[in-house]
């Protein structure tokens, strides 16, 4: 009876050797690929926490802009400039930027009793609100300021939050860049703000007309 011979061989030390370094360029390129994947994903969350800031603070603005009885705009400098119907105010070019620290824009709303702690009753059922879009420069080594936004009503004093810089009315951060344009011409307003998150840039443009005639419009 012949013996079976096993043939069998095993790896050589070459051949290990090249089948580590496979291994280890492999595990190179699955690596390098879930890092890149983590980056992109921190820049994707960046970009849309920012848009979204943006979205939401462009909406408030815009309704409370088209709604507008009277506009206050106090500039960097602090100046401030009256937009209502009771002058032949306006003397700027619909070109020009201010950059702004405040913008206080009065408007109707509708009266709720349950809010007020005064009144019962308002005459035409409407109360007015003034809402306030402050913009506070970034500190010391910070890169973006903050935008809070307050409000105060004439008679549903139960809902103000007037004159407060606090978390509760913190409505953006990020902010490099606050500025507004008048267009009087066209009884309107522009509101540019500039976002940057992690090195994410951002511009939101709010253009919107008032509705109501000559509080931004010059009259003739």
């Amino acid at each position: 009876m012949k013996n079976k011979v096993c043939n069998n061989k095993g790896f050589t030390l070459i051949e290990l050797i090249v089948a580590l370094a496979i291994m280890s360029l492999l595990m190179i390129a699955v690596i390098g690929l879930m890092s890149m994947n983590s980056t992109t994903g921190k820049k994707v969350k960046a970009d849309t926490v920012v848009q979204n800031n943006a979205q939401e603070l462009y909406d408030d603005m815009e309704s409370c802009i088209m709604q507008a009885k009277a506009v206050t705009i106090i500039s960097s400098d602090a100046s401030p400039r009256v937009y209502d119907d009771t002058d032949d105010f306006n003397t700027l070019s619909p070109s020009t930027e201010i950059e702004f620290s405040k913008i206080s824009i009065v408007y109707p709303v509708n009266f709720n009793k349950d809010y007020s702690s005064t009144v019962t009753k308002v005459d035409g059922g409407k109360d007015l609100c003034t809402v306030t879009y402050e913009y506070v420069p970034p500190a010391s080594g910070e890169t973006g300021g903050k935008i809070y936004v307050y409000r105060k009503y004439d008679n549903m004093d139960r809902l103000n939050t007037y004159n407060s810089l606090s978390d509760d009315t913190l409505y953006a951060s990020d902010v490099t860049s606050a500025k507004v344009k008048v267009d009087s011409a066209n009884n309107a307003m522009e509101v540019m703000l500039s976002y940057d998150k992690n090195n994410r840039t951002y511009d939101s443009d709010c253009y919107v007309k008032v509705r109501n005639s000559y509080v931004l419009k010059k009259k003739n």
